[in-house]
């Protein structure tokens, strides 16, 4: 009778395991949906960073490109008016480009890490799964 005994508490505690790591499986999972979720909403900023910085450094190749000083148009004071007025958009354009560029670096770096916690939590996927056998 010892043995019948001892074959059901192993039974028992056999189930137990089982249905905690299972347990643990599908929260892990959970939070894997979560990051990868986060994941995708980072790697579009980053994307939409990117593109819009892209388009900023267009603008200001055609704005750099364009002549103020035209006869009979733009003479004097005014055509040094636009002129200044036009090197201080190239710059404030040139600023934005540069924090564009930081976002996009931190973003990218933001991504890194949710690939790094992703790995992490289907290490410990992989660990439950192997205490089910």
């Amino acid at each position: 009778m010892g043995t019948s005994s001892e074959a059901l508490a192993r039974e028992a505690e056999r189930r137990q395991r089982h249905a905690r790591a299972n347990a643990n499986i599908m929260s892990l999972s959970g939070e894997i949906a979560q990051y990868e979720s986060a994941r995708t909403a980072v790697a579009n900023a980053k994307n939409n960073c990117e593109t819009e910085k892209e388009e900023w450094k267009s603008t200001v190749s055609r704005l750099s490109s364009k002549k103020i000083v035209r006869t009979e148009i733009f003479e004097g004071e005014m055509a040094d008016g636009l002129s200044e007025y036009q090197q201080n958009m190239v710059n404030e354009n040139n600023a934005g480009i540069r924090s564009a560029g930081n976002l996009a670096d931190s973003l990218a770096s933001q991504l890194t890490k949710i690939d790094d916690k992703i790995s992490e939590l289907q290490n410990s996927i992989s660990y439950w799964k192997s205490q089910l056998y």
